[in-house]
Order: structure tokens, then C-alpha cells, then sequence
């Protein structure tokens, strides 16, 4: 390449550095130290104004963290050396009417894993293997109540540690940073199997029961922090949120392989509501009895007010099974067993009702005018449909000869109520009927229950696709048929008849106790709201049902004059057979059939007859005859309330009193108390409603 001569560059740069130089020579020295002057300020104020910017900057910053933000970052701070220990309140109890303990809390001690990842978790576990026996079925369940934990709080590993157990982990405690001991309260029922389907039971929170969690507001949902149970059916659920109570808390501070080392707060728990229930233990106990190896339910109640005294559904089950979490071959033997021992036959038990319903529907056939107390037909033993062949047989093969109203309900004849039942149509027949509760749940205060059926044409149309017919309308006429009900829906519609229309939905809470944080309780009694129905009906419609109903227990050609003959007191009932299947024309004969296939037996009675103290409905499942089988029964669970409970639930005796005769009539009936747990009712209910308080000396 030609290289290029000086004269070149010198020609072709236009900007020569040497002449830039020779005119900076040219310049005086004061204008150039002005602008060396000028150049160094400007450089001087620049950083000033960027290093100021700077500070301010880191000056706003800190000011935003230390003041609006203090409260934020003061907890965080915190974390790092506090904890939050929840402290799970004890569940209410609930007693029966006369403080007899039916659902108690006992203390016991867990180990729990603080929250951690499953690897952590895993290592822990398999410390504290070394030191207490633990099986990997204890880790599957912790690992589910660890998915279950919706607060990431401590998760409980194994419950009801003994004193031994205890002791070997605090002794290792230094190497157990992640494990703590605490007092937890576990549910248990001392008559286990006596209440079971009104109790219900506590177990273990799973997913199904955090979806109820979440959906409360905030303050309940926190109460769940470290709960590990949750009500599952009955009294236990449906109350659940007043038996939970409030959470506590140990506020505490930790070093930094997680131990303790001081509380710097507490907060302690608040124990849920007590509730005393209308149930009367010893009645409940003896009405079971009764039932003994048979299926059914038997429901007591005081007509006066719809409380339930007694509820029972056999066969029963153990309900202190389920708190620790129920085996899977307990729970299959429980759950495939053929009897259904957790089907509450009394609140869910769908029967057709047979003869029982008679009286409420003749009622209904006076006041929509179809007849009157002297309206009568002939029965020759069987109703044929008009314009068919198709006939309707009587119980009585015989027949009953010239029948009226009163006749009709004490003999139960039912070709007398085929007829009104074919002239008032199916869908009146439901306008009245169903006021009285029939095809609506009553309302009871358990979620377990069922609406059973009344049928209309529109029914039969949604649930079968067909018309109804007019053969389908005279089964219903005596409670066969489409029609079905459960045993506490008689008793209510029984209720409504006594009280001529006065409708109060049955309950099984009489009293809720509210423990306050100061210690103190406040007591709430169960309000009840009522309606009316038939409000226009003659005094003698009730009347000349009721007299029906006497005769049933007092009056010749009554089916329960054989049960209720020698009482001490007058009655009323009705007896009820409800076939299990269609005879289609043909004879019955129990004999011939499997056990499954007889008639259930049903009964409704009340008493005294003037004045109603108590009112009954039973079933006994494929048990016959409903006044031959379930009559008796009934009598007997009348006489030994009226005779025995009765004196002794007395207002005007002492509280002392009631109990001492509660448990007394249970030691009669073999059953033993424990005193501990036995409260005092003074303290469960206001002052005069069940007792009366002893003055204090």
C-alpha cells in the first residue's frame, strides 16, 4: 500500500488539532480561567444535585419502611423469632333435660409437627419412631390431616400419649426442633349407643368439611385454627359452630433451632356453647328398650310445646367409634350391614303410614264438607271403583256392616275412607292433607331428615312419566300407596291435631349456655315460631276426631283396647299396618313370606286424653299388626312416662331433686351414672324453667 505523506492529512483535515490549539493560544488567560471556573461549578452543583436526589431517595425509603410500613415489617421481624401457638377451644357439652352428660370432653395430650415441608416432616417422624411407637399408618393420617389444614398450623401426629410417652420426648426434645406437645380435649359420649342418631359424632377434618370452612366469614373460620375435629351428623353438626367456640393463642418466642424460650402473650380459648336438650335420658333408655332386637323408631314428644323427649331408632351403633377415626372394617361392618345401624329410622325412616293417617284425614273430609259426623256407608268387606270391577278389600273380610264416622276411625274401616278419598280426588286430598305436614320435612332441628311423599298428579307425572289414574287415588285414602312418611312426621302431624291447628316444628335443643370471656355464661332458651291452620274449623270437626281416637283405646271394636285396657289414665291413639308390597288380589299370609316381607306395624297415641302431656309415634319394621305388635308398646311407653318421669320432671320440685330421680329411674333400669358427669341444671337453664334453684344457705 502507498503510503501517504503528511501533506495529505494536513490538507484533508479540515479541523486540524493544531489550529483548534493555536486559537486556544490566541485566547487571554482570564477568560480561560473563567471557564475553567464556570466548567468545575457546573460539575460541582451537578453532583451535589445528584448525590442529594440519592439521599433523599434512601432517606423516603427508610422513612416508608420505619413509618407507614413499621407495623408490616415489625410482624415479619418477628416471624423470624416469635410464634403463634393456636390454642383449640374445648367443644360445648350437651347434656339431657335433667343435666345427665351426653356428650363430654376429656383432656389428653398429642404430639404435633409444626408446619414443614413432607421431607422435614418425614425426618421428624421418623425421630420420634425411635423414641414412642408410631406406625406408618399414623404418618398416613397425619399426612392427610396435613393436607386438611387449611391455617398451616401445627398438625397432630398421635393423640392420648401416656404419661411415658410424654416424658421420652421432652427428654429428646433439643433434637426435636419441629415437635411440640399440647393438651387437646377429644370428643367422647358416655351412652354411647343410647343416642346416637340424635348426637351424631365428631371426626376428623377432611376436605368436604374445609369447603364448609371457607365458606364462613373470617372470625368463625379462624376458630377452626388447629381444630382437628368437626361435627359430622346429628345434633353435632347441625350446632356446630355453637358447640365450636373461640381459638386461643400462645404468642411465644423461639431461638433459632425453634425452641421455646419465653411466652410473650396469651389468649385463652373460649369453650363453645352448652346445650341442654329436651331429651329425658331415662325415658330415652327405656323406650329403646322396648324395640329390643327389632328395626323401627319410636319418637316421644310433649305435644304442649313439640319438644322431643325420647328419639329412638334401632338398631343403634357406638357413636365413640368414630371420634378417633373409625377403622375401615369397622366402618364397612357398620355401613353394609343389613339392619343399617346409622339410618335414622326416626327422622329418615320412609314408611308407608297405613291406618295412623285415618284420623287426619277424616278431619279432612269434614271440613271440605265430603261429609259429616253422620255420613255412612255400608261395608260388606271389600270398596269396588265406580264404573270398574276393581275392588278394594277391607281388613275385615266380612266387612263391617253400616259404618259412620266415629266407626269408621275406632274399627278402622277402610272401605269407609276409600270412598272419600275416590269422591274428594287426589289432588284435594294433598291441599289438606299436606297442612298437616305430610310430604315436608318438619323442621326438626338435625339436618338428617327426610320429606317422604304425599303424591298428586303432578307428582306421579315428573317421577313416572304416566297419569294418574283414579285407582291410584282410594291406597291413599289409608296410607298406602304413593303416600309415605317418617315416624317424626306423625308425631308432628299428632301435635297439630291436639293443638287444633297450632303448627310448631319440633326441636331437640332446649337451652344453649354462651360462655363469656370473662367466665360468666348467659343462658338462651330455644324460641319457637307457630302458625295456624284450619283456623275456621268447627270445634266439632277436632272433636269428633278425637272422640274416634278414644275409642280406638277405650271403645269396643278398637284395635288398641287390648293394649290400653287397666291404664290409669284415658288416651287416644290409632294403630297403623302398612304392607311392604302389592298383594295384587291375593291373601296374606305372614307365615309364607320372608321376615322382610311382613307388614310394618304402626302407632300414634297421646295422653291424658282431656288434657295431653305426651304424644307417641312407633314403627316396627315387617313387626305385623299395628295393634297386636306396636300397641302394646306405645302403652307402655305412655305408662312409664306418665306414670314414673312424669312426677318426677315436676317444675316445683328443686333441681337437686330432678336429678337425683333422673338418676335413680336409670339405676333401675340398670343403668349406671358417673357423678362427674352430671351438671347442675340451675346452671343450664333459667331460674324456675325446669326446677326450682335451692336458696343459698
Amino acid at each position: 500500500m502507498k503510503k501517504r505523506d503528511a501533506s495529505f492529512l494536513k490538507s484533508n483535515n479540515k479541523f486540524s488539532f493544531k489550529k483548534r490549539d493555536k486559537k486556544a493560544k490566541n485566547l487571554p488567560a482570564s477568560y480561560l480561567l473563567k471557564l475553567s471556573k464556570r466548567s468545575f461549578l457546573f460539575r460541582s452543583w451537578l453532583i451535589f444535585f445528584v448525590i442529594t436526589a440519592l439521599l433523599g431517595a434512601v432517606y423516603f425509603h427508610i422513612f416508608v419502611l420505619q413509618v407507614y410500613e413499621n407495623k408490616k415489617y415489625e410482624l415479619s421481624s418477628n416471624n423470624n423469632y416469635i410464634k403463634i401457638i393456636p390454642k383449640p377451644p374445648a367443644r360445648g357439652i350437651i347434656t339431657d333435660r335433667n343435666g345427665i352428660g351426653l356428650a363430654l370432653n376429656k383432656q389428653e395430650y398429642g404430639v404435633y409437627i409444626l408446619p414443614v415441608s413432607n421431607r422435614k416432616a418425614r425426618q421428624d417422624f421418623e425421630k420420634l419412631q425411635q423414641i414412642i411407637p408410631l406406625t406408618e399408618d399414623d404418618y398416613s393420617k397425619f399426612l392427610t390431616n396435613k393436607r386438611n389444614n387449611l391455617f398451616r398450623a401445627p398438625t397432630l401426629l398421635k393423640s392420648n400419649l401416656s404419661q411415658e410417652e410424654i416424658a421420652k420426648i421432652m427428654v429428646n426434645k433439643y433434637r426435636l426442633d419441629d415437635i411440640s406437645i399440647e393438651p387437646i380435649y377429644t370428643r367422647y359420649y358416655p351412652f354411647g349407643t343410647a343416642l346416637p342418631h340424635i348426637l351424631g359424632y365428631v371426626g376428623s377434618i377432611n376436605s368436604r368439611d374445609n369447603e364448609y370452612i371457607r365458606s364462613l366469614d373470617e372470625q368463625a373460620r379462624a376458630n377452626y385454627t388447629g381444630s382437628t375435629q368437626i361435627g359430622k351428623i346429628g345434633i353435632e353438626k347441625s350446632y356446630e359452630t355453637q358447640l365450636l367456640g373461640t381459638v386461643g393463642y400462645d404468642s411465644v418466642e423461639v431461638n433459632s433451632t425453634g425452641n421455646i424460650l419465653k411466652t410473650i402473650d396469651t389468649k385463652e380459648p373460649i369453650s363453645g356453647n352448652n346445650l341442654r336438650l329436651s331429651i329425658d335420658l331415662p325415658l330415652q333408655i327405656y323406650a329403646q328398650s322396648l324395640l329390643k332386637e327389632q328395626k323401627g323408631a319410636i319418637v316421644v314428644s310433649d305435644p304442649r310445646t313439640s319438644e322431643i323427649l325420647a328419639l329412638v331408632s334401632m338398631p343403634v351403633y357406638d357413636a365413640n367409634l368414630f371420634v378417633g377415626g373409625i377403622s375401615s372394617t369397622n366402618y364397612n361392618e357398620l355401613l353394609y350391614d343389613h339392619d343399617k345401624p346409622l339410618y335414622n329410622r326416626a327422622t329418615m325412616g320412609v314408611y308407608p303410614p297405613g291406618s295412623t293417617i285415618k284420623p287426619f284425614f277424616a278431619f279432612t273430609g269434614l271440613e271440605s264438607g265430603f261429609i259429616t259426623s253422620n255420613t255412612t256407608i255400608w261395608d260388606p268387606g271389600y270398596w269396588i271403583l265406580p264404573r270398574t270391577n276393581q275392588r278394594y278389600r277391607d281388613w275385615l273380610r266380612t266387612g263391617h256392616g253400616r259404618v259412620d264416622l266415629h266407626k269408621a276411625i275406632v274399627e278402622s274401616v277402610d272401605t269407609y275412607f276409600y270412598d272419600l278419598a275416590y269422591r274428594m280426588g287426589i289432588d284435594r286430598m294433598a291441599s289438606y292433607m299436606t297442612q298437616f305436614g305430610f310430604g315436608s320435612k318438619t323442621g326438626i332441628d338435625i339436618g338428617e331428615e327426610s320429606s317422604a311423599n304425599y303424591p298428586t298428579e303432578a307428582w306421579k307425572m315428573q317421577r313416572f312419566k304416566r297419569p294418574w289414574v283414579l285407582g291410584d287415588t282410594p291406597p291413599v285414602g289409608i296410607g298406602q300407596g304413593y303416600f309415605s312418611a317418617t315416624p317424626i312426621q306423625l308425631v308432628h302431624a299428632l301435635n297439630i291435631f291436639l293443638n287444633r291447628g297450632k303448627v310448631t316444628s319440633p326441636y331437640l335443643v332446649l337451652d344453649q349456655v354462651k360462655n363469656n370471656a370473662d367466665h360468666s355464661t348467659s343462658i338462651f332458651p330455644t324460641l319457637t315460631n307457630s302458625s295456624y291452620i284450619f283456623t275456621d274449623a268447627r270445634a266439632s270437626y277436632w272433636n269428633d276426631v278425637l272422640k274416634g281416637m278414644y275409642g280406638v283405646n277405650h271403645e269396643r271394636g278398637g284395635s288398641g283396647l287390648a293394649a290400653f285396657a287397666g291404664t290409669n289414665y284415658s288416651s287416644g291413639g290409632k294403630s297403623g299396618t302398612a304392607q311392604v308390597f302389592s298383594l295384587n288380589g291375593g291373601n296374606y299370609r305372614a307365615q309364607d313370606l320372608n321376615k322382610a316381607l311382613h307388614d310394618h306395624a304402626l302407632y300414634i297415641a297421646f295422653a291424658p286424653y282431656d288434657n295431653p302431656e305426651v304424644s307417641v309415634a312407633m314403627v316396627v319394621e315387617n313387626g305385623g299388626g299395628g295393634g297386636r305388635v306396636a300397641g302394646p308398646i306405645a302403652r307402655q311407653v305412655l305408662d312409664y312416662y306418665i306414670n314414673t318421669r312424669l312426677p318426677h320432671l315436676n317444675k316445683e320440685l328443686s333441681c337437686s331433686q330432678v336429678q337425683n330421680y333422673a338418676i335413680a329411674d336409670l339405676e333401675a333400669l340398670g343403668v349406671q351414672v358417673n357423678l362427674n358427669d352430671v351438671y347442675q341444671l340451675q346452671q343450664l337453664s333459667q331460674p324456675g324453667q325446669a326446677c326450682q334453684v335451692e336458696k343459698q344457705e
